[in-house]
């Protein structure tokens, strides 16, 4: 008999986190479910992990060439077929209810879609024990608080396989904020979602992880904005996509200006401050342009440095 729900994990040089959140699927207090691990194109050891693990009949391994968190999550998705689906990223874990609290809300109330939860925060951080949303939330999981990032969005969600296949999957394209992705598509059709105010996952942060890609996750964001703007959104909704849109841009100027700041590519860095500065105020990146244009102009380089123009 196919399991309930499917637990969708994938993979990317994840060798020294992935037996942690293995361990926090198989210990589910819930045991009607699969693990598919999609290894997607690993240069570590996380495919010799993994299989330490394959004598529980409930987990599987795949393996593909490097494509992205999203195709890696479809292709899990793909070879399942329970009613159920849950995500988690190799480096998470769950806590040992959480298949059987999400699950309990979708059999409880068959109109939501989906459900998400709270998660607590570890890993490469000063927040460790913090919850993501807290005890006081405030927000409904609705299309404009999830755009307008009043609600949160993390990978704690459990999804009924039919909005899954309804929406086409994660959306390939996405190498980053494919969760929110997802999310939106699925308001966008038509589905509901709510949230579950307790701390069901634990949530890593850490350098080097895809959410921590700041020009990737920038790029994705403007993208997915321009998209729902394509739907023709209400009047209110493409307001808060144009806004999206403009912090997006001006947060990805700062950022390339200050990676060509430090990197002594002065053109692009007054290029970039440039940028910035149409969709916001910067006062440390327009001082230092102003200072650093008249020496690009003339073609010299300011005292002391080495010319990388």
């Amino acid at each position: 008999m196919k399991p309930t729900v499917a637990v969708i994990m994938p993979a990317y040089n994840s060798a020294h986190y992935i037996s942690e959140a293995i361990k926090s699927v198989i210990g589910q207090t819930m045991p009607d479910f699969e693990l598919v691990v999609v290894d997607d194109g690993s240069t570590d050891h996380t495919a010799d992990v993994v299989r330490r693990y394959l004598g529980d009949r409930r987990v599987r391994l795949l393996s593909q060439e490097n494509a992205g968190p999203s195709i890696a999550r479809n292709r899990g998705i793909a070879a399942t077929n329970s009613r159920f689906i849950s995500l988690i990223d190799s480096d998470d874990k769950y806590e040992p209810e959480y298949l059987a609290k999400m699950t309990g809300a979708l059999d409880a109330n068959p109109e939501m879609a989906f459900y998400c939860c709270d998660a607590m925060l570890f890993g490469d951080t000063e927040t460790v024990g913090l919850r993501v949303y807290g005890e006081k939330r405030g927000y409904p999981l609705t299309l404009k608080t999830v755009l307008s990032r009043d609600f949160q969005v993390h990978g704690s969600t459990t999804i009924r396989r039919k909005w899954v296949e309804k929406i086409g999957g994660y959306n390939p394209e996405r190498r980053s904020a494919e969760d929110l992705d997802l999310w939106v598509r699925m308001l966008c059709e038509g589905a509901r979602g709510d949230y579950l105010n307790k701390p069901l996952i634990w949530y890593r942060r850490r350098e080097g992880s895809l959410s921590t890609d700041t020009r990737l996750l920038h790029d994705s964001e403007i993208a997915l904005y321009t998209d729902v703007l394509s739907r023709k959104p209400s009047a209110e909704i493409e307001a808060i996509c144009q806004s999206s849109i403009a912090r997006s841009r001006h947060h990805r100027a700062i950022f390339l200006a200050k990676s060509a700041l430090r990197s002594r590519r002065y053109r692009d860095f007054i290029a970039a401050s440039s940028e910035a500065r149409r969709y916001g105020n910067n006062w440390k990146l327009a001082m230092a342009s102003a200072l650093l244009k008249p020496v690009v102009l003339i073609g010299a380089h300011p005292p002391g440095k080495a010319g990388h123009d």
